[in-house]
Order: C-alpha cells, then sequence, then structure tokens
C-alpha cells in the first residue's frame, strides 16, 4: 500500500543506476556495483550485461528485523527455464546471444524488494574465467529523511502510532 501512496509523500527519492563503461571482474573475484547502507527503500529493477553466462549477479538485503538475504542469478539459469524477458517480472533472461556473447539477466520482482539499512548489488565472477561487466541498470526508491517520510505518512493517514 505504501508504495502506491509515494507520490503524496515527502522524504524519498529515486537512485538510479546506470553503468554502460565496461569492468573485468577477475575470475573468482567480487565487483561490487552499488552498496549503500543506513539507508532504507525498496529495490525497483535490477539488470547485468555481461559477457559470460555462468556468472553470478547477486543482490543482498536486509530486512527489517536485522537479516540478511541474498538473491543470486545467472543468465543461463533464467534462460535454461525458459524465463525469457517476456516474462514481466521474476528473474529473466533479457538477451541470450552466444554468437555476440552478451547475456542480460533481470531482477524484476512482482513487487518491490523492501530493505532497511543496507542493500548490495555485485557481479560475481567464476573461479575459472574472467568476466567482463558490459552494462547495470537500477532503479531504487530510498527514504532519503526517515523523519520527514514518517511525518508525511502520519498526516496523510492521519495516525499518530506510525
Amino acid at each position: 500500500m505504501i508504495l502506491q501512496l509515494l507520490p503524496l509523500l515527502r522524504g524519498w527519492g529515486w537512485r538510479v543506476i546506470d553503468i554502460d563503461r565496461p569492468a573485468i571482474v577477475k575470475a573468482g573475484e567480487e565487483y561490487v556495483i552499488e552498496e549503500i547502507t543506513k539507508i532504507s527503500g525498496w529495490l525497483w529493477m535490477a539488470s547485468a550485461e555481461v559477457d559470460y553466462p555462468y556468472c553470478q549477479i547477486t543482490v543482498t538485503y536486509m530486512d527489517a528485523l536485522g537479516k540478511k538475504h541474498t538473491i543470486n542469478m545467472m543468465p543461463y539459469g533464467p534462460y535454461h527455464a525458459g524465463m525469457l524477458f517476456s516474462n514481466a517480472f521474476g528473474l529473466t533472461a533479457g538477451v541470450y546471444d552466444q554468437d555476440e556473447e552478451r547475456y542480460v539477466a533481470n531482477f524484476l520482482p512482482v513487487s518491490p524488494t523492501p530493505y532497511k539499512g543496507y542493500v548490495k548489488l555485485s557481479l560475481v565472477a567464476p573461479p575459472t574465467r574472467d568476466v567482463t561487466l558490459l552494462a547495470f541498470h537500477a532503479a531504487i526508491v530510498e527514504i532519503v529523511n526517515e523523519e520527514e517520510f514518517r511525518r508525511s505518512v502520519k498526516e496523510l493517514l492521519g495516525s499518530e502510532k506510525i
């Protein structure tokens, strides 16, 4: 419900991540694309384009109880399962082009994924091969001023118990 009310609330904003410059990730290493701490919000979507279908794109986030969760995806996984971009949600393979060595994995949750105080987006290369991150795009709604956000929710809903 709160997501539908965002246009009427204060204290939040968009963080859009658009990386279109290649980055080489050495075999077995993790490349942190974005790491957000001390700000809560919702991960709206994430999409990674790579040159190898067996690397791992990782979303790690903390829930309201302080527990970390990790979502791992490889371009090969959704492609092999038939979850191509025509699916409007979930983990999908947007591009799977073996001739051009272009593979896109998308994380498009049905409802944006909430996080509290921590979210990290990264790429992990397999132990046997370097991987090139060709592009990465994500959209995140951040609560940039929690006090103002809470105040505006209280005003809108007419409740002091929030």
